[in-house]
């Protein structure tokens, strides 16, 4: 971790299209906090051939719109190369998606 480095606030996206609304929420909560804004997506290696290749260009345009530094890193463990990369940086929060409620509750 560089200690000059400014806290950020982290956004996890897959790649879908629906993650723009997560940007969205990171970019208020890093404005609100005072932090930079950085966008991670972990897909398998096999997507690295250009699968996804539409929405993760779209996502990158969403993050650079939204002032976000995005990266996209093709591996086999997702959740290792998540915790490497909040280690490496000053994440002070994170923000996730969930499954929707198929009950329609909004909690």
């Amino acid at each position: 971790m560089r200690r000059n480095q400014r806290q950020a606030a982290l956004v996890c996206v897959t790649n879908q299209y629906s993650c723009e609304r997560l940007i969205l929420a990171g970019k208020n909560l890093a404005l609100s906090e005072g932090l930079e804004l950085k966008v991670l997506c972990v897909q398998p290696p096999e997507y690295a051939s250009g699968s996804y290749l539409a929405e993760i260009e779209y996502l990158f345009a969403v993050s650079r719109r939204a002032g976000a530094e995005m990266i996209v890193y093709y591996r086999d463990d997702p959740v290792r190369a998540a915790v490497t990369f909040i280690h490496a940086n000053r994440i002070a929060h994170i923000v996730l998606g969930g499954v929707p409620d198929p009950a329609g509750s909004a909690f």
